[in-house]
């Protein structure tokens, strides 16, 4: 009975005192695998154009989320190139596009100037990110051109990069 009890509080203690790896979220979205952070709240898919997918950490209205959109060229926004040169443009060095300098200024006020701002490349895709207190931004270009945003009001940079490393 002895040897019982001992053997049980041993077992006991062992489970309690490994680490447990968290477990993750997957989301295979436009094709591309990102793991999630945990503990999502709600998920919202939209019936939008750009097949918009929101997902609530938690339950205080338009804030904690994490979205996910095809980032959809329109004819309101003229590049002046296509998607891919232009944000390549926009977060590398100068490169030698004929994209045009209206919009990249405006876009660079907005996503770049006062912002922590890079590039993640890897096989399957370029993420560009922009990242500050308040909101960040990823723009995902894989191979063909086809992009995603994805955009969060509370995520750090570390845990983006988590994020899409598995998409990469």
């Amino acid at each position: 009975m002895r040897a019982c009890f001992f053997l049980l509080v041993g077992l006991v203690l062992y489970g309690c005192s490994t680490v447990k790896e968290r477990a993750t979220t997957q989301l295979i979205y436009s094709g591309h695998l990102f793991t999630l952070p945990n503990n999502i709240f709600v998920i919202v898919p939209t019936t939008s154009p750009d097949h918009m997918l929101i997902l609530k950490y938690g339950p205080e209205k338009g804030k904690k989320y994490l979205a996910f959109s095809e980032f959809i060229h329109n004819d309101e926004m003229d590049f002046g190139c296509s998607q891919a040169d232009f944000f390549a443009a926009l977060f590398t060095s100068p490169v030698e596009v004929n994209c045009g300098q209206e919009p990249l200024d405006i876009f660079r006020e907005a996503f770049i100037d006062d912002r922590d701002a890079g590039v993640w490349r890897g096989n399957n895709l370029t993420v560009y990110f922009s990242i500050d207190a308040k909101k960040s931004f990823l723009f995902a270009f894989d191979k063909t051109g086809h992009s995603i945003m994805i955009d969060t009001d509370f995520l750090s940079k570390a845990v983006l990069k988590r994020m899409v490393d598995s998409a990469l």
